[in-house]
C-alpha cells in the first residue's frame, strides 16, 4: 500500500513538474506551435493542386510464352500456371524502365535518333523522364498478382493520358521482349526459300531417276541382291549336279571298260570251202599248164620244173586247207554294255547341259555384280539427292509451322491477348489529391507540439534558477521544512519561502545566488531564528 502511494506521489510530482515547466515557458510553447501551424496553413494555401489517376494491371499466365527455335518441337514452350514473385518484379522493372518512361514523358521519342540530338535536347528529355518518374508510383499489391500504378499531375486529363501512354508503351515493350520483332516475316521468307529448294531438289531427283531408269535405288539394290542370291544358289546347285554327273561318268566308264561290248550268241565249226575250191581249180590249171609245157619242153626244163613246184605247193596248201577246219561264232551287242553306254551318253548330255547352265549362271552372276556395283555408285548420288529433298521438305514444314505460329502470336498481340490485363483503366478524377488540408493542418499541429515540447525541454535544461522546494532540496541537500508565498517579488507572481532544517547555519552564506534568491535566503534565515527562539 505504501509503495502504491509512493508511486502515485512520484507520478503526481512528475506531472506537476511538467505542467510547471510548460507554465513557466508558455510563451515559447505557444509561439512555436503557432508558427508551425501557420507554416502548415501557408504551405496548404500556396501548394498547387495535384490530381491523381490510377490504374491496375493483372499479371497472369493465361498464355504460354512462345520460344523461337529452329525446330518444330512444341515442348520448348514454357507452360506455367502460377505467377511467381520474380515475374511480378520483372514486370515492375519493365514498367519503370528507361525505354518505357521515355515514350511516356516524351511522346514520339525515337531511341534510334538519340545520336542526332544535341546536348540541350538530351538534357531536356532526361529532365522530362526524371519528372515523370517522380510523379509515378508503381508498386505490387500484397498477396496478389496486381500491380498498382498512379500518377500525379496538375491537369486531371493529362494524368489519365499519361497512364494511357504508359500502358501503350509498356505493352509494346513487353511485346518486343517476349517475342523478337520481325519473326513472322523471317519465318515467311525462310519457308518460301526452303519451298524453292524443295522443288529444285525434287526436280533433280526425278531427272536422276529418269536418266537411270529407276524408281528407287534401295529397291533396285534389294532386287539385285535377291536375284544375285538366287543365281548363287542355282550356281551352287549346278556345281553340285556337275560333280555328281562327273562321278557317275567315271563309274560308268570303268564299268564299260570292264564289260565287253558284244557277247557270243551261236558257235559252229566249218571248213573253208571257198579256199579248197580255189586251190583245186588252181591245181587243175597248173596240171593243164604242165601238160602243155611238157609237150613243148623237156621235163628238166626250168619252166616245167617251176610248174611242178607250183603244183606241189598248191597240193600242199590244198591238203592243209582240207585239214584246217574253221569255227564260226555268232555275236550280238551286250545289253549290259548297251545300257551302260546309254547311261553314259545321257550323263554326257546332262554334263554338257550343266556346263552350259554353269556358264550362263556365271555370266548372269557377273552381270548382276556389275549392276549391283553400278547401283551402289548410283545409291550415293540418289541418297544425296533424296536427303537434300527431305531436308528441304522438313525445313519447309518447320518454318511453315513457325510462320503460322508467329502469325497467331501477332493476331493475339493485336487483340491484346497477353498475360498482362488492364484490371482497372486509368481513372479520371477532378477531386484534388494534394494538398490535403486536414492532413497538412494535423501534421502541422502535431509537428508544432513536438517542437514546442522539445524547446521547453531544452529551456528547462538551460535554466539557472530555483523554482520550487524540490529543486531547493535537491540543490542544497537539506530537507525543506516549509514554504511560504512571496507576493511582493513581482506583480501577479507567486513564490515560496523555504525554511532550512539547520537554523544555526545560514543558507545564503553557503549558496549565494541572484538577487531574488538572496532575498529568499534572508527570509529563510529570519524565520529560522524565530523558530529557534521559540
Amino acid at each position: 500500500m505504501e509503495l502504491a502511494k509512493g508511486a502515485v506521489s512520484t507520478e503526481s510530482r512528475s506531472l506537476r513538474r511538467v505542467i510547471e515547466a510548460g507554465y513557466r515557458h508558455w510563451k515559447l510553447f505557444v509561439g512555436m506551435v503557432s508558427a508551425i501551424f501557420l507554416l502548415a496553413i501557408l504551405f496548404t494555401l500556396i501548394s498547387k493542386k495535384q490530381y491523381q489517376s490510377e490504374m491496375k494491371l493483372l499479371i497472369q499466365n493465361a498464355r504460354t510464352n512462345s520460344v523461337i527455335t529452329a525446330t518444330a518441337d512444341r515442348s520448348a514452350a514454357v507452360t506455367t500456371t502460377d505467377v511467381t514473385e520474380q515475374e511480378i518484379n520483372s514486370e515492375l522493372e519493365v514498367l519503370q524502365s528507361e525505354d518505357v518512361l521515355s515514350q511516356v514523358a516524351d511522346p514520339g521519342w525515337n531511341p534510334a535518333n538519340k545520336e542526332k540530338l544535341t546536348m540541350q535536347q538530351m538534357k531536356a528529355h532526361e529532365l522530362k523522364v526524371t519528372q515523370t518518374r517522380k510523379r509515378l508510383s508503381i508498386e505490387a499489391a500484397r498477396k496478389s498478382n496486381v500491380i498498382q500504378v498512379s500518377v500525379l499531375n496538375p491537369d486531371p486529363k493529362e494524368a489519365t493520358e499519361t497512364l494511357q501512354r504508359l500502358t501503350d508503351a509498356y505493352m509494346a515493350q513487353r511485346k518486343r521482349l517476349s517475342r523478337p520483332g520481325g519473326a513472322t516475316q523471317f519465318f515467311s521468307d525462310e519457308a518460301t526459300r526452303y519451298l524453292h529448294e524443295w522443288q529444285q531438289a525434287n526436280n533433280m531427283l526425278v531427272q536422276f531417276q529418269q536418266q537411270n531408269h529407276l524408281v528407287s535405288v534401295p529397291e533396285m539394290e534389294d532386287s539385285l541382291k535377291h536375284e544375285l542370291d538366287r543365281v548363287n544358289s542355282d550356281l551352287e546347285t549346278a556345281n553340285v549336279s556337275l560333280a555328281e554327273t562327273n562321278h557317275k561318268l567315271n563309274a560308268v566308264g570303268n564299268q564299260l571298260q570292264a564289260i565287253p561290248s558284244r557277247q557270243s550268241t551261236q558257235q559252229r565249226t566249218i571248213a573253208n570251202q571257198s579256199s579248197i575250191q580255189q586251190m583245186q581249180t588252181l591245181l587243175v590249171q597248173l596240171a593243164n599248164k604242165r601238160t602243155e609245157a611238157v609237150t613243148r619242153y623237156k621235163a628238166t626244163d626250168p619252166l616245167v620244173q617251176d610248174i611242178d613246184q607250183q603244183i606241189a605247193n598248191t597240193q600242199a596248201a590244198l591238203k592243209h586247207a582240207i585239214s584246217d577246219k574253221q569255227q564260226e561264232d555268232t555275236t550280238d551287242v551286250s545289253p549290259v554294255w548297251q545300257q551302260l553306254k546309254g547311261s553314259s551318253s545321257m550323263e554326257q548330255v546332262n554334263r554338257s547341259a550343266l556346263l552350259g547352265r554353269i556358264t550362263s549362271l556365271n555370266l548372269a552372276k557377273d552381270g548382276l555384280q556389275k549392276r549391283l556395283a553400278s547401283a551402289q555408285d548410283l545409291a550415293v548420288q540418289f541418297d544425296n539427292l533424296k536427303t537434300r529433298s527431305e531436308e528441304a521438305q522438313n525445313n519447309y514444314k518447320t518454318f511453315s509451322e513457325k510462320r503460322d505460329q508467329a502469325q497467331i502470336e501477332d493476331a493475339m498481340d493485336e487483340h491484346q491477348l497477353v498475360n498482362v490485363a488492364v484490371a482497372e483503366s486509368p481513372t479520371l478524377s477532378y477531386r484534388p489529391y494534394t494538398p490535403k488540408t486536414l492532413q497538412n493542418l494535423a501534421l502541422g499541429l502535431l509537428t508544432g507540439l513536438f517542437l514546442a515540447c522539445g524547446l521547453v525541454y531544452f529551456a528547462e535544461l538551460s535554466r539557472s534558477t530555483i523554482a520550487n522546494a524540490q529543486e531547493l532540496e535537491a540543490f542544497s541537500a537539506t530537507p525543506v521544512l516549509a514554504s511560504i508565498p512571496l507576493d511582493h517579488l513581482s506583480a501577479g507572481a507567486t513564490s515560496t519561502n523555504t525554511f532550512a532544517a539547520e537554523a544555526n547555519q545560514p543558507v545564503n552564506s553557503a549558496y549565494p545566488r541572484n538577487g531574488r534568491l538572496a532575498h529568499a535566503v534572508q527570509q529563510v534565515n529570519a524565520a529560522s531564528q524565530r523558530i529557534a527562539e521559540r
